[in-house]
């Protein structure tokens, strides 16, 4: 299916209100919060990965090497809770790697501005 939404993000509470309002907009949505899981998974040949950059076991900078090695072509949303820095360091390595970053979001992020956002990933 077209609007799967993939959250990798250790943060339950966060990961499980991103599900929730993905779901009320149409999405098929699903809380990761151990990024292994996801990555000994064929990828899924469509959706959006919405990924959290600070996680304890393996943080999102290592799951971005994972997905290039496995030759991910599903759209990423990057996400974390620290500075710009953070997320453009985190951009340009997956730039390096041939993925496709749509956008990267900083926690917390408005729910004006989430709803938005996925409504408009429904039409890539």
């Amino acid at each position: 299916m077209k609007n799967n939404l993939y959250i990798i993000d250790d943060n339950v509470d966060y990961a499980n209100m991103l599900v929730k309002q993905a779901t009320k907009s149409g999405w098929q949505a699903y809380s990761i919060q151990e990024p292994t899981e996801f990555l000994n998974q064929p990828l899924p040949e469509s959706g959006v990965i919405f990924l959290d950059l600070t996680m304890p076991e393996m943080d999102g900078f290592q799951v971005i090497e994972a997905l290039a090695k496995k030759q991910c072509h599903l759209p990423l949303v990057l996400i974390s809770g620290y500075d710009e820095e953070i997320l453009s360091v985190a951009q340009n390595l997956a730039s390096e790697h041939h993925l496709n970053i749509y956008t990267s979001l900083t926690k917390p992020v408005p729910m004006q501005d989430l709803l938005k956002l996925f409504n408009k990933l429904k039409e890539i």
